[in-house]
């Protein structure tokens, strides 16, 4: 029983660890993910420890790879294929050529491992182009998964190591790769890897047309490519001089938003999203909370009775709170999508208590119950709502002036409205000033409250959005209608 239950904890770990990683790749917390690999290739996992030399491997951190493929100890004292063989390419990048040599020939004396053979074939071309045989290295990758259960994943791996030594010098046999290539995707049409592979393949053989039109292909595909697949093809289209990365950028923010427009190093349109989305939400947030704040009393006073409405400070600070809340919450999105949230954990906390202690604080003065509305807005200003900005421009490269101008424009156009509403509500007086349950004061209530909420959205389209703006959001109310 004991075993038993050391035998599930134990796989309990494994499959937590697994989406764990998962997770943080998702909200491309990567520095976390490699901590939390590195604790369980430290426990022995086999998973952990092959998904920490492969991550090494492609972040081209040599020395860490040598130093996690040492720290590998499986129990039958043999390591796995891939990691040896990433350990030998770390070797080579290291200059150590006689221990890369040792790990080649270690693999190739695993003859029924069609994967050990197959890193064996490879590694042989970075060692030793000159008897190097590319035959043999496309039949032991075909062998190792490809022809055979449809699984490419170790293919694909071996097919990136040998794009990638080529690329560093090592040799050349581009057409026993793209070989390799073609097997891949005759099982995995549009494995994005090796089209980028066949791409950069055809661009160095000076066809570019061709590279050029495989890559539009996928990427104007009826299903749009994977966010990480459009940075990589914008990548190759920028190493190749495919002059596509725009096309790449734009399927990639209306899939997927805009959070690539770093990976892109597109700072001006990374900047230009945030400055709209800043203005966006103060001059929306405005027009919109501010004509529900306005009609505030007359509902209260009709529902429940004028003494139990809290006074229109209340309501000014509650609108005022909300809107600023959204502003702070755009830039703690923006950080928070480039892995960076923690970088506003201390002002957060700082921001909690101080909004407990301000609202607690205010709410036993003579400002009663507006004193907590007011609290919650001063610890929004004296925190989040000035540091996050503050983070997005000197980690992002936004100019704090366009974006000041940004916000003071949304203030320009979205305060007057709020005010002008707010001023009529109260001079119209449509309601009567005493409690009444009446149909007709209701029906009033209503029928007011929607001609202002309809004029208010019509100010928004034709004031606060620009045509370029109105122009999309048509498009994509037609999409939803459609």
């Amino acid at each position: 029983m004991a075993i038993g239950n050391m035998v599930v904890r134990r796989w309990c770990r494994i499959l937590f660890t697994r989406v764990l990683v998962g997770e943080l790749n998702k909200a491309a917390l990567f520095d976390e993910s490699l901590s939390v690999l590195r604790r369980g290739a430290a426990a022995n996992d086999a998973w952990s420890q092959r998904e920490l030399c492969g991550r090494l491997w492609e972040l081209s951190r040599w020395d860490e790879l040598a130093a996690a493929v040492e720290q590998v100890k499986p129990s039958d004292g043999k390591l796995g294929p891939e990691v040896l063989a990433l350990g030998a390419i770390a070797s080579l990048k290291r200059g150590d050529i006689e221990k890369a040599k040792q790990s080649q020939q270690n693999l190739a004396l695993r003859p029924d491992d069609p994967e050990a053979q197959a890193w064996a074939a490879v590694l042989q071309q970075f060692i030793d182009p000159a008897a190097h045989d590319a035959k043999q290295a496309i039949d032991s990758c075909a062998r190792a998964g490809v022809q055979r259960s449809g699984d490419v994943s170790v293919a694909v791996t071996l097919a990136s190591a040998w794009a990638a030594e080529i690329d560093a010098g090592y040799g050349s046999n581009g057409p026993e790769l793209n070989r390799l290539a073609d097997a891949i995707q005759a099982v995995a049409p549009g494995e994005e890897k090796t089209l980028c592979i066949k791409a950069g393949l055809l661009a160095r053989s000076g066809n570019i047309a061709a590279a050029k039109a495989m890559l539009l292909a996928s990427l104007h595909a009826a299903t749009a490519p994977s966010e990480q697949t459009l940075l990589h093809y914008a990548g190759v289209s920028q190493a190749l001089g495919l002059a596509i990365e725009q096309e790449c950028f734009d399927r990639s923010e209306k899939e997927h938003g805009i959070t690539p427009a770093l990976a892109y190093a597109a700072h001006d349109v990374y900047e230009a999203r945030i400055v709209e989305l800043a203005r966006l939400v103060i001059g929306l947030g405005l027009t919109l909370i501010g004509t529900a704040a306005a009609y505030n009393a007359a509902f209260v006073r009709l529902w429940v009775g004028p003494a139990q409405y809290g006074g229109d400070l209340l309501s000014a600070a509650t609108a005022a709170a909300l809107v600023v809340s959204g502003f702070q919450l755009l830039f703690a999105w923006a950080l928070d999508i480039q892995g960076d949230a923690r970088r506003r954990t201390k002002i957060s906390i700082t921001g909690a208590v101080l909004n407990l202690v301000l609202s607690v604080s205010l709410a036993y003065t003579r400002l009663g119950v507006a004193g907590v509305a007011i609290g919650t807005l001063a610890a929004y200003l004296l925190t989040e709502a000035w540091f996050g900005p503050y983070l997005v421009c000197t980690l992002y490269g936004v100019r704090a002036r366009r974006l000041l101008a940004g916000c003071g424009k949304g203030l320009a156009l979205g305060l007057p409205w709020a005010v002008a509403v707010w001023i009529f509500a109260r001079w119209h007086a449509p309601l009567v000033s005493q409690r009444s349950s009446s149909a007709a004061a209701w029906a009033r209530l209503l029928l007011e409250c929607a001609s202002a909420g309809a004029l208010s959205v019509g100010y928004c389209w034709i004031v606060i959005l620009t045509r370029e703006e109105r122009s999309d959001w048509s498009k994509r109310l037609r999409r939803i209608i459609r």
